[in-house]
């Protein structure tokens, strides 16, 4: 009924997969692909009309910098990537998407405007950057080449139509799992770019945060960072809107849930304000950039010692045993930084980054798995004798 796995609220996970799930796969993934075939369509128009519009007077269009009266191959797609993808994304978010848990497709309240802003915002902003340096590699290979107008008509079309069908699939069937695996992606390109091109050879030697405010590195840092706290936040929406129904129904104590809430809020925006608030740029912004790390850090190290605790019966044995020593992990780093200086502080960053992820990444498949093995029957019914 809920084109999902469905379990009982036992401990045994169940390995079956009902037959109306394996016969809505396939209707979803078609339904996903017309639309973006549909869309790229639309695409394509786009692409084509802007190129003749644009590019019918010249001979021969450069393929990287414009002239001083017409455009570039380069330019155009620029502005096709800023104009296609924040109107495919507002409107094709999560049409066909259906979340990955028992609560996703029939009780969830879908509150989407979190999810939908971020991804239209980081999507936008991440492919233009991507379309930029693509064209510009090619351009260092090939300076100053330029193609005659047919070819760049072509060339700027295909680029419109390519771009919309990929960006209409991706959004339109986004879920947790992309969400977790764009985290990854935009954190780790955000800090090797910013390795690769700050200007200060030293940056080593004073923290990572130094990458916000050095010359070359700060806009891409800020940018990576305050997108992997938005996209954060969407996935702690996800988990909190299942866990919201779970505790109306009772089979998640209500309690936990406000402390996960507020947790995970807390968490997301000590992300988000590390990127928005640099250091050394001023005593308000060096305050709060160190309100934003260092509150964040506490609240996860203390969720890894508490996690048992704070939800009770919830969490095997086992992660709450692994959730412990990754505590005693970062407790350790800490020592070995303030105490012998083992670690200077860009180490302990990194080892610490590295601890918060994997803990994080582990929080959530132990807490999704959780919810995927509430039986949503017993949900509806506990719901309806308790109703919003």
């Amino acid at each position: 009924m809920f084109g999902i796995r469905r379990s009982t609220i036992s401990d045994e996970k169940s390995t079956a997969t009902p037959v109306a799930v394996v016969a809505a796969r396939p209707r979803r993934n078609w339904q996903q692909t017309r639309y973006a075939l549909k869309v790229a369509g639309m695409t394509f128009v786009v692409g084509f009309i802007s190129s003749l519009i644009l590019m019918v007077d010249e001979v021969m269009v450069r393929w990287f910098n414009p002239g001083e009266n017409d455009v570039s191959i380069a330019a155009l797609c620029v502005l096709i990537t800023i104009f296609v993808v924040p109107v495919i994304t507002v409107t094709g978010y999560r049409l066909y998407s259906i979340g990955g848990t028992p609560l996703s497709d029939g009780l969830r309240r879908r509150n989407y405007w979190v999810g939908r802003t971020t991804i239209t915002v980081v999507l936008t902003v991440g492919l233009t950057a991507l379309c930029v340096i693509g064209f510009y590699a090619v351009e260092l290979l090939f300076t100053g080449v330029e193609l005659h107008m047919e070819w760049g008509i072509m060339l700027s079309t295909m680029y419109s139509t390519v771009l919309g069908f990929g960006t209409a699939y991706y959004v339109s069937s986004i879920s947790k799992h992309h969400l977790i695996r764009l985290i990854g992606a935009v954190l780790i390109l955000g800090l090797v770019i910013s390795f690769m091109i700050v200007q200060d050879d030293a940056w080593w030697t004073n923290s990572i945060s130094f990458l916000g405010h050095a010359e070359g590195s700060s806009i891409f840092f800020n940018l990576s960072i305050i997108a992997v706290g938005l996209i954060a936040l969407t996935l702690a929406q996800d988990l909190l809107d299942d866990l919201s129904i779970l505790s109306q129904a009772r089979l998640f104590p209500r309690l936990s849930y406000s402390i996960f809430k507020y947790g995970l809020i807390a968490v997301c925006a000590g992300i988000v304000g590390v990127g928005l608030f640099p250091t050394t740029v001023s005593t308000w912004s060096d305050t709060m950039h160190n309100i934003s790390a260092h509150g964040m850090s506490v609240v996860l190290i203390i969720a890894m010692f508490t996690i048992g605790v704070v939800a009770p019966g919830v969490y095997p044995l086992s992660f709450i045993a692994i959730s412990f020593g990754f505590g005693l992990v970062c407790a350790f780093a800490i020592y070995l930084h303030f105490g012998p200086a083992v670690l200077n502080f860009v180490a302990l960053e990194l080892v610490m980054f590295a601890l918060f992820g994997a803990w994080i990444f582990l929080f959530e498949r132990y807490t999704t798995g959780f919810i995927n093995k509430q039986d949503p029957e017993l949900i509806r019914t506990r719901l309806a004798e308790n109703p919003y």
